[in-house]
């Protein structure tokens, strides 16, 4: 019976008319759709986009009823608890927002997930934390950069970086290798110094 349904009235047609009202500008029918298409069989990535279509319109509740549905299924991660994290802002629970959020930053770090925390901690008078967080976001910000092969941005990020954590050994490689690849060739050596001083075994500094 439940095959029988996945066919007439099932995933393939419930998801094309989820995207057909969200289109539109039906997002709260296109979250009933996928609703409906979840009660039928779970899929990820339609999860996501309830979720996401949840949040638009205000319903907290049932964007964590999914999450937690989802870490349920496939257990904690970062897009999971960030999520969840970002939930507890809007019912105006900063302290179990920045929980999760470090939950989700001790897994995966990432710039936002510094940069909620950074504001947390700044919000509550911890500017030592928020600092510490401010030079973390600006690390990420620089590995995307990098790895984006922005290297006068990456240049800039992990420049502020060494400003703010001076004893950051991944941030002075990273910023020797960035400039390296500028065409830097002294400055990229300082860098690499400042690297090898603080990380003696660091063997990508040599």
């Amino acid at each position: 019976y439940i095959g029988l349904l996945r066919v007439q009235h099932g995933l393939p047609q419930q998801r094309a008319r989820a995207a057909e009202l969200e289109k539109a500008g039906e997002f709260a029918l296109a979250a009933d759709a996928l609703t409906a298409a979840q009660r039928l069989e779970f899929d990820l990535m339609s999860a996501r986009q309830l979720v996401r279509l949840d949040f638009r319109l205000g319903r907290i509740d049932e964007a964590t009823a999914v999450l937690q549905d989802m870490i349920g299924r496939f257990g904690e991660s970062p897009e999971f608890l960030e999520q969840l994290g970002d939930a507890e802002v809007l019912r105006q629970r900063a302290d179990e927002a920045a929980a999760l959020w470090q939950q989700a930053v001790d897994l995966r770090p990432s710039a936002r997930l510094h940069q909620l925390l950074a504001e947390h901690c700044r919000q509550a008078g911890r500017s030592q934390d928020a600092a510490r967080h401010t030079a973390a976001m600006t690390y990420c910000q620089g590995l995307d950069s990098y790895h984006g092969n922005q290297l006068t941005a990456a240049v800039e990020h992990f420049t502020r970086t060494v400003e703010l954590d001076p004893d950051c050994a991944d941030a002075w490689l990273w910023l020797g290798l960035a400039r390296q690849e500028s065409g830097e060739p002294e400055a990229a050596r300082t860098a690499f110094l400042r690297c090898l001083q603080l990380q003696p075994h660091q063997g990508r500094a040599i």
